[in-house]
This record gives structure tokens, C-alpha cells and sequence, in this order.
């Protein structure tokens, strides 16, 4: 059975993959919902609850599309606070980041996905030149089906989907959390920590999950290699396959615990709590021996107004514990053991779906690890916040300005690189414009 299952969700894939098919607000579900975006979305790409009724019954509401395509571009401008040595060749440069390519929605009454396949122009080589690749993004399948039980109505459903958490539907967990955008050409993001649900590795993974009386949800699956049947879940070119590419050992279970509430007046309220256990071989090549073993513990919330009127206000905010095991690259460690934890939070204001303004703020902390890390201060904390003010002149097309800047980074405010290069350094200014249809 569930051999036969997995195999008819694998045809689904093939069947969406295979046509050309946003990660964002996706102009081929307005097409056909007949609604407009903000339907779905309070601001970009946050779901409002019927966003997340559509995306937990499986793209479905609506009518079939003939052809089920969607398209995305982006163009910006990013500039580093201090490039000296020409660190970044592309600061202060305009470039076309690159776009994304989407199909899916409804294929049945109970059947229905997303694919996203992008394309990014700016794949910084070893050798300092740029190069365009292009891959698997995002993808979600499902299947489900509304029963009711002692006059308590149920949602239940399977996901099929290429990374944790991407299934998610309340914006305030690592897939789909803030930033929507951030510059592909600037310094190392939110620092050398990350937990492994945050890097989003392209692995393979079934839940099976449960939306009760619009209240409670509860998913529980696994995540394995995609590979065989699954690869293309990770399909495309790598620009380095022994970092980019995992492989897992075994199954590795994954579980979430959501519950969310619509109150009077366009609030509601979400607290919720994730986890993951994963053990990865150090080489993407390996199938047997230790592995590396990742326990991720999370917690997230959020909270969203919507007037009904000119106004929509959205808070999130998650947390996640790491403990890591290095069961395979002990050697490679100051410690067999070591611990992350990641803060992020933004909150935004939306007037008439035309102008977004938006703060965020993270905080990576981690064991000091002179071995595995490389940093003068054996340590990869870094702290930061964003500002961002967005305009958008159509439903499909967004003008941003984004604005980082850091406190810490590589666990030091001041010379973290031991070259006299501070956090503030890594200041960035991005400018850009998305667009789809």
C-alpha cells in the first residue's frame, strides 16, 4: 500500500514537473481561485487563513488550469558596506538574479502541488567568476481529504516535498520565514551557523498530517536521500555537489504540533512546535557507516490583522535548538558534540496592498569550535536586524528596498576575520524588483 502510494504521488510530481510551473504569490493560482492575490496573501508571501485552507487542501480550491504556468524574474542592485580586496565583484553592480519557472494546483478534487524550478544567474565560482545554474526549488504534492468524526470536521492529508518545512503554511518557520528576498551576492546571510532545517537541504519527504476543526494541526513523516524515484526532487546542476548534495541515513522522522485560532475583527493566532532528527554522511557519495546526526527542536508563532480594509499586520517568530552528535567527522570538531541556537523574528504593516514596511531581527549562538568553524573566535554568533519598505504598483510586480545590518558576525563585533574587517562591514543595501505572471 504504501509502496503504491508513494509511487502515484512520484507520477504526480512527473505529471506537474512536466509541465513548465511562484514561490512567492503565484499569479496560476488567481487564475484559478478567480481570486485576486490578496486573497490569499496579506503582503508577499504571507498566507492569510484561506491562503492556508488552499495550500492544506492541496491547491485545489477552484477551477483546473489547461495550461498551469507561472513565472517569476528579479533584477536588483546590491551594495557591501566595505569591499575592500573586491571581496564581492558584483557590489554596487545592477544584475538580473535570475527567475523561476511554476506549474501545479489543482490535478483532482484531492490532488494538487507546487513546483518551482529556478534559475540563478549569480553562482559565485571558486575562482571568482560567475555562473548560472539552474535546479529543483520548492516542490509540494498532496493529496487529501475533509471527513468528519463525532461532528468534528478533519482535514487529513499526504505531502510529498523536498525539504523540511516547505509543506509549512503559517511563515514563521525556516522555508518560508523572512526574508522573501535577500540579495544572492553579499556576505554570508545570517553567518556561518545555521541549524540543518534552516540550510533546507533537497531531500525526499512524506507526512502525513491532520487539520482539526480548524484548530489543530498535526503532521507526522520522514525524510530520506533523494535519490532513485526521488531524484527529481533534486534535479538540476550543483554547483558543488560534495556541500551542495546530501545524503541521509535511513529514515529520519519529522514532526510538527500547530494550533491556531481566528478571532473577531481579521486576528488570529498561531504557537506551534517542530522537530527533526537527521542523520547525514559527510560525503554526498557515502551510503553506509556513521553519520553525522542533527536533532532540530523548534518552536514558532504568529500573529496577523487583517481590517478587511486599508490595513494588514503580521508578526512571526521561531526558535530553534540544535544538538549535533558528529559521529562520522568527530575529528573535524573541538567536541563529538556541539550546540546551535537560532532566533528570528519581523514583523510588517501593509496599507492597501501597495506599500509594505517590514523588521526583522536573528540571533545565531553556537559552542565555540576553533576545528569545525575556522573563525578567529571559534565561535559563528552573529547577530543582525533588516529594515525593508516595498512598493507594489501591480498585484504581480514588487519594488523593495532592503537594508542589513549586523552586530556580531563570527562571534566578534571587531576584526572577526583577524584582517581588521568588523561586522558592520558586511552591511548591505539591496535594491530589486520582482515580477510575475
Amino acid at each position: 500500500m504504501l509502496k503504491r502510494l508513494l509511487t502515484t504521488m512520484f507520477l504526480a510530481a512527473v505529471w506537474i514537473g512536466a509541465m513548465p510551473g511562484t514561490a512567492l504569490a503565484l499569479p496560476l493560482y488567481a487564475r484559478q481561485t478567480g481570486q485576486q492575490c490578496a486573497s490569499c496573501h496579506a503582503g508577499f508571501p504571507e498566507l492569510t487563513p484561506f491562503g492556508r485552507a488552499f495550500k492544506l487542501s492541496g491547491y485545489t480550491f477552484g477551477t483546473r488550469q489547461d495550461i498551469p504556468i507561472s513565472a517569476m524574474a528579479l533584477a536588483s542592485v546590491n551594495r557591501i558596506a566595505d569591499n575592500a580586496g573586491g571581496a564581492y565583484p558584483k557590489s554596487g553592480t545592477p544584475a538580473v538574479e535570475g527567475g523561476s519557472l511554476f506549474t501545479g494546483g489543482k490535478v483532482t478534487d484531492n490532488v494538487g502541488g507546487f513546483v518551482q524550478w529556478t534559475y540563478n544567474n549569480l553562482v559565485q565560482n571558486p575562482d571568482g567568476s560567475f555562473s548560472g545554474h539552474s535546479s529543483i526549488d520548492n516542490v509540494d504534492l498532496r493529496v487529501t481529504h475533509q471527513l468528519s468524526v463525532r461532528d468534528v470536521q478533519m482535514l487529513v492529508g499526504l505531502t510529498l516535498n523536498n525539504a523540511p518545512m516547505v509543506q509549512d503554511v503559517f511563515n514563521s518557520t525556516p522555508a518560508w520565514a523572512y526574508p522573501y528576498q535577500s540579495p544572492k551576492v553579499a556576505s554570508e546571510g545570517f553567518g556561518p551557523l545555521s541549524t540543518f532545517i534552516e540550510a533546507q537541504p533537497r531531500i525526499a519527504g512524506l507526512s502525513a498530517y491532520s487539520f482539526i476543526d480548524n484548530f489543530l494541526y498535526l503532521e507526522l513523516g520522514a525524510y530520506r536521500t533523494a535519490d532513485g524515484i526521488f531524484s527529481i526532487l533534486r534535479a538540476g546542476t550543483t554547483p558543488n555537489p560534495l556541500t551542495d548534495r546530501v545524503t541521509l541515513k535511513g529514515y529520519n522522522p519529522y514532526w510538527q504540533l500547530t494550533a491556531t485560532k481566528n478571532f473577531d475583527h481579521g486576528q488570529s493566532l498561531t504557537v506551534g512546535a517542530f522537530g527533526l532528527n537527521a542523520q547525514q554522511y559527510p560525503d554526498y557519495t557515502m551510503t553506509q557507516g556513521p553519520a553525522d546526526r542533527f536533532r532540530d527542536l523548534g518552536v514558532d508563532a504568529q500573529h496577523q490583522f487583517l481590517s478587511g480594509g486599508d490595513w494588514a499586520a503580521t508578526a512571526h517568530a521561531y526558535r530553534i535548538w540544535e544538538h549535533t552528535d558528529w559521529r562520522a567527522t568527530a575529528t573535524a570538531h573541538d567536541s563529538p558534540a556541539t550546540r546551535i541556537t537560532s532566533t528570528r523574528m519581523n514583523a510588517d504593516v501593509i496599507w492597501r496592498n501597495k506599500l509594505q514596511a517590514t523588521l526583522g531581527a536573528w540571533r545565531t549562538r553556537g559552542d565555540a569550535d576553533f576545528t569545525g568553524l575556522g573563525t578567529v573566535s571559534g565561535r559563528g554568533d552573529t547577530t543582525g536586524r533588516m529594515f525593508e519598505l516595498a512598493y507594489m504598483p501591480i498585484e504581480n510586480m514588487r519594488i523593495g528596498l532592503q537594508r542589513t545590518q549586523y552586530s556580531t558576525f563570527a562571534g566578534l563585533s571587531a576584526n572577526y576575520d583577524g584582517t581588521g574587517r568588523n561586522a558592520g562591514s558586511n552591511d548591505t543595501t539591496y535594491l530589486y524588483v520582482w515580477a510575475a505572471y
